[in-house]
């Protein structure tokens, strides 16, 4: 889910010698991730062949030049857009699907940006993820309802977000954590307008949070906030947009699984949030709530949060990456998990990059989507399920207007995670079934009780 903010090309901004165009996660160019998770694309040097590649939690998309999109990976929800509910190891287009600018890839959906200015999604659809009106996962794609005039899509774990040509926000989808912005936790199944921010420049969605960056720089943050993910100096979850009061002058702002990062005018990059896998890059395993500049980081174009890690482009065309690694997302060819930025040690001449649940993907000014980590479910795109601490080359992305053979994979058990940093705990990926969080009242108790299908205990009532 890189996790992910998307915007187009003619998105950039300008910043002394940086050009930016935002992608977010899981998402994508014109995103991640993971859960989402944001990308950035320098415009300049952009592939001729392969537009963007957005890395979702277990799959994979990537915009083509003759703006069709292909996906591979998990698709127990039809997130590949493909018709079908079948994994795949290499990539299939998505049919009856031209004319897109931009794709994002959250937890187990995926939506693209149209040239239109509409927006279309496809895969999980239990809490509104769709947008089009109606609850049920979908294989194939569907309009947002009430959408015109988009500029710029961030797709969330379970939510997504678009801002339109005026400076407007709206959002759908989950909302368990205030995620979706506009004042309650009630899921929605088609744009909610929010307010309190002015207008917006930058979108960004993380697994459960949000973040905006308002013109003049200013970064604002909303939803999910155990670990300090919305950088105001609590852990309380904010339902509305909140200032993240330490920062401005921001020229680009992420939100990853359970942290956030910022890139500043001044070329510093500060994080805050979950840290337990050093994923905040400042040299330790601590979480914050307050933003935490990464020393000795500079020169940086771009960043992508993953799920629990960081990955930055570098003017230089190189990436460093930082976080849990256990296996291999952050491409140095070895599964210890790093607090401070490390050279992915097999890719250069990169021009984006996208950061998924537990693997990465970029593309090359040689035409080339690489990617790296986690590969259980097909989602580095080489015609395996092998995971690789290195980069492989995702094949099958000649653009085709009818639907080719691709590598069909038997699902795979989802591994389990542990982390080679103290003090966090040993934890797995989510599984495919997602789970609920709801509010239980009795009197003045209040329980949060989460699972797939929660229900209050004797005597309480659901709030």
């Amino acid at each position: 889910m890189n996790i992910f903010q998307i915007n187009p090309p003619t998105s950039g901004l300008t910043n002394g010698s940086h050009r930016l165009v935002r992608v977010a996660i899981n998402a994508i160019f014109p995103l991640s991730l993971l859960l989402g998770f944001i990308v950035t694309q320098e415009t300049p040097s952009r592939a001729a062949g392969v537009l963007a590649v957005s890395a979702g939690e277990y799959h994979t998309c990537a915009v083509l030049p003759d703006q069709t999109v292909k996906c591979w990976g998990n698709n127990k929800y039809g997130q590949l857009g493909d018709g079908t509910k079948l994994n795949r190891a290499t990539s299939v287009i998505v049919p009856d699907l031209t004319g897109v600018k931009s794709v994002g890839a959250g937890y187990f959906h995926t939506c693209a940006l149209m040239s239109d200015g509409t927006v279309r999604c496809w895969g999980y659809n239990q809490d509104g993820e769709i947008g089009d009106g109606t609850i049920g996962d979908k294989s194939s794609p569907a309009t947002v309802t009430g959408l015109s005039n988009v500029v710029s899509l961030a797709v969330g774990g379970y939510h997504a977000c678009a801002l339109l040509s005026d400076g407007a926000l709206k959002c759908w989808g989950a909302n368990w954590y205030g995620e979706v912005g506009d004042g309650t936790t009630k899921a929605h199944a088609s744009p909610v307008s929010l307010s309190g921010i002015g207008e917006v420049t930058e979108i960004s969605a993380g697994v459960y949070h949000t973040c905006a960056l308002a013109s003049g720089g200013l970064p604002y943050c909303w939803g999910f906030n155990k670990y300090g993910q919305l950088g105001i100096g609590s852990n309380t979850d904010a339902y509305t947009p909140q200032r993240v009061a330490s920062l401005t002058g921001v020229a680009t702002v992420n939100a990853g699984g359970y942290h956030t990062c910022a890139l500043a005018s001044s070329g510093s990059t500060y994080c805050w949030g979950r840290g337990g896998d050093g994923q905040l890059g400042n040299g330790t395993s601590f979480t914050n709530s307050n933003p935490y500049q990464i020393p000795n980081l500079t020169n940086v174009m771009s960043l992508s949060l993953g799920e629990y890690h960081t990955c930055a482009l570098l003017e230089n065309k190189s990436v460093q990456c930082w976080g849990f690694n256990k296996f291999g997302e952050l491409g140095d060819g070895s599964t210890a998990s790093q607090m401070s930025p490390t050279k992915a040690a097999d890719v250069s001449g990169v021009v984006s990059l996208s950061t998924g649940g537990y693997h990465t993907c970029v593309v090359t000014s040689g035409n080339a989507i690489l990617c790296w980590g986690l590969g259980d479910s097909g989602q580095l795109g080489d015609g395996s399920s092998a995971t690789s601490r290195t980069a492989v080359t995702a094949v099958n992305l000649t653009p085709t207007s009818t639907p080719t053979t691709s590598a069909i994979l038997t699902p795979t058990p989802t591994p389990t995670i542990t982390t080679s940093l103290a003090p966090t705990p040993s934890k797995t990926p989510p599984k495919v079934v997602p789970k609920k969080t709801i509010v239980c009242v009795k009197g003045k108790q209040v329980k949060k009780v989460t699972g797939i299908n929660p229900k209050c205990p004797t005597g309480f009532k659901r709030k």
